[in-house]
Parts: C-alpha cells; structure tokens; sequence
C-alpha cells in the first residue's frame, strides 16, 4: 500500500509540475519553427490574422475553454489513436492479403533478371573479344606477307642500287674535279689581288719606312723645295683619306718610338715573370725531392731499428 501512495504522490508532483509549463511550449510543433511560415503569413490576408488575434485572446480568458496540460495530452492521444484505427482500415479496405511466400517469389524473380542481365553483358563482352582477336590476326598475317614481298623484293634492289651508286660515285668525283679547280682559281685570284691579304704590320719596319721617306724627302727639298712640298701634300691627303675610312694611320715617328719602347717593356716584364715562374717551380721540385729523400732515410732508419731490438 505504501508504495502504490507513494507512486501516487510522485504523479500528483509531475502533474503540478506540468501544469507550470505553457501548453504552446509543451505541445510545440515538432521541427517547425515560426521563421519558415512568415513568407506565408505576409500572403494571408492581413484582416483574418487581426481576427484569429481576437479570438485567441477572447478564448484565452474564457474559463470554460481553459484546459490543463494533462487534459491536452489526453486528448491528443485519443486524436491519434483515432487516426492510427482509420488508416490501418483504409490499407486493410484498399490492397489485397499477400499470401506469405509473395515477398520470396519477388526476390527470386529480381534474382532471375540480375543472371539474365549479367548473362547479356558477358556475351557482348566476348563477342567484342573474338572481334579484337580477329583484327589482331588479320594485322598479323597482313604484316607477314609484306616483310615476305620486302625479301623477294631486296635482292633485286640491291643490283639496281649498286648500279645506281657508282654512277653518283663518278658524278661526285666530276663535281669535286671542278670544285677543286673553281677552288684553285679562287686561291689564285685572290693571291694575285694584294689588298685581300692582310698581314700584321711590324712597327719597327714603320719607323724604318717614315725614316727613309723622310730623308728621301730632305734630299729632294735641297734640289727642288716645289716637288717636295708636292709630295709631302699628297702624303697628307693619303693619311686624311685613311682615317676618313676609319683606317688607323700610324705615320708619326715620335708616337711610333713611344709604342716601340712600351712593349719592349712589355716583353721583358713578361719575360722576368716566366722565369720567376720556372725558377720557383724548379725550387719545389727540388724541396720536394729533398723532403722525400728524408722521409726514405728515416724510414730505413726505424726498421734498422726494429731489426736490432728484435734480434735483442
């Protein structure tokens, strides 16, 4: 007795608690929020929302229609049971009794198309191979055929291309002829124009040259100052013309002297610096062999050594 009071009194505790919590919020729409319906709402007509406010709020300061909590879920149960009895008719009314075995004779028959799907494909597949397969041996064989007609065919190539060559052998031969002469005559040509050669002028045969057609010159002017002064413009209009071209023209003595010493210099700086060179390299041959020289005498030294404490 006591336990069933005690029960009592806990579902007394949980239908006050119960009744503390609003009925909208207790038996609020299940995933359904307002948010989603406001588009809807601004459809609606304005005048039948300030309508349905008034009577919600007439409603919810009648006496008569407020409910508790507990009123609400048992009347909702009752709705659904209701519901849950008139759609399990409406099935029972509308589609036939299945007979027990109907569900296994559906998988067996969903077996069958599966194989017989499955059976089509593996046939496509295999014809698609026998078609590969016979392209392949038809390449094959076209491929033997052609490397037996090369073969045949080879032999008598050869003749006609041994034939062939040696008569471009003998052209070829008849084209070097000329070339050899078109060459000839180049070379020849060429040796007989002097301005083609070019050769590295030697500044002391300069010097020695301005020397000599300056006293050339000195020798003239004592005879005839006239013929001289001739001379000596022509000689300056050659070297105006020479540099005109953009030709160096190195017909001053005293610059000539100068260039003349600075690679004599030049010559006996690189000279000294050879044999500074050969001189030092000679030295570590010599510290070298010296060093080595050393190194064998101290070695023969110590197995003198080694001999003589052994034999101890």
């Amino acid at each position: 007795m006591a336990a069933i009071d005690s029960l009592k009194a806990h579902s007394q505790y949980l239908n006050t608690a119960l009744e503390l919590i609003p009925a909208k919020i207790y038996f609020s729409n299940d995933g359904i929020k307002e948010k989603y319906w406001r588009k809807e709402k601004r459809k609606s007509n304005s005048q039948q929302n300030k309508a349905a406010a008034k009577l919600s709020k007439k409603l919810k300061l009648d006496p008569a229609q407020h409910k508790s909590n507990l009123d609400i879920a048992k009347e909702r149960d009752e709705q659904e049971k209701i519901s849950k009895s008139v759609a399990s008719d409406e099935e029972i009314e509308q589609s036939p009794v299945k007979a027990a075995g109907s569900d296994v004779n559906s998988v067996k028959l969903a077996f069958r198309n599966k194989l017989h799907q499955l059976e089509k494909k593996r046939k496509k597949t295999s014809q698609n191979d026998t078609a590969m397969t016979t392209k392949i041996k038809k390449r094959r064989e076209d491929s033997r055929k052609k490397a037996k007609k090369t073969k045949k065919v080879a032999p008598a190539q050869s003749n006609i291309s041994k034939s062939q060559q040696s008569n471009n052998d003998d052209q070829n031969s008849a084209k070097s002829n000329k070339l050899l002469y078109s060459k000839f005559e180049i070379d020849k040509q060429v040796s007989s124009n002097p301005k083609v050669k070019k050769k590295k002028k030697d500044l002391q045969q300069m010097l020695k040259s301005i020397e000599d057609k300056e006293a050339k010159m000195k020798e003239i002017a004592k005879t005839d100052k006239a013929k001289a002064t001739e001379l000596k413009d022509k000689m300056v209009w050659k070297s105006a013309i020479e540099k005109a071209r953009g030709n160096r023209v190195k017909d001053d003595p005293k610059l000539l002297r100068k260039t003349i010493k600075r690679q004599e210099q030049k010559k006996e700086k690189s000279k000294k610096d050879w044999n500074n060179r050969v001189q030092a390299q000679q030295n570590a041959m010599k510290e070298r062999q010296k060093k080595r020289k050393a190194n064998i005498k101290e070695r023969v030294q110590r197995k003198k050594v080694k001999k003589i404490k052994k034999a101890k």
